[in-house]
Order: structure tokens, then C-alpha cells, then sequence
């Protein structure tokens, strides 16, 4: 299992924490969460893209090659 997550990138994040702080906390205790929550799952790993949201529109290469080795783990599957 492999939990996708976007940053902000550290320009708009120094940025947004000028503005934002507490919600910008906030976010980071949902990350941490989010880690911690993957790392109790079987081979999970907790990944952090430079992306906003929709991080299949902004980095659909690392949202194909993390679909393809999921893929490529399942059982009765054909490598690629």
C-alpha cells in the first residue's frame, strides 16, 4: 500500500505559513497521522509529491509508475 500526498512545494509553503499558520499546523498533523497510519499496513510506504491537490493531474507520471507497482505485486499478475 503506498499513500500518495501532496506538498506544497517550500516557496508556496513559506508563503502559506505566513498566512495560514494554524491551518498550515493542521495539515501537518494530518500528514503525520497519515504516515503513521501507513507504516502500520504490510509493505506500506508514505510518499509526499511537490503537487497541489489533484495530484493526478499535476504528476500523473508518479500516480502511473505507484498504480503499475501495485499492479505488479498483485498475485496471478503478469509483470510489465
Amino acid at each position: 500500500m503506498v499513500l500518495v500526498t501532496h506538498s506544497m512545494g517550500e516557496l508556496v509553503a513559506r508563503r502559506a505559513a505566513e498566512s495560514l499558520g494554524p491551518r498550515l499546523r493542521g495539515l501537518a498533523v494530518i500528514a503525520e497521522r497519515q504516515r503513521r497510519w501507513v507504516e502500520t499496513l504490510p509493505d506500506g510506504r508514505f510518499e509526499e509529491v511537490d503537487s497541489g491537490h489533484f495530484i493526478q493531474a499535476e504528476q500523473p507520471g508518479i500516480v502511473a509508475d505507484e498504480v503499475g507497482h501495485l499492479l505488479d505485486r498483485a498475485p496471478d499478475r503478469p509483470t510489465r
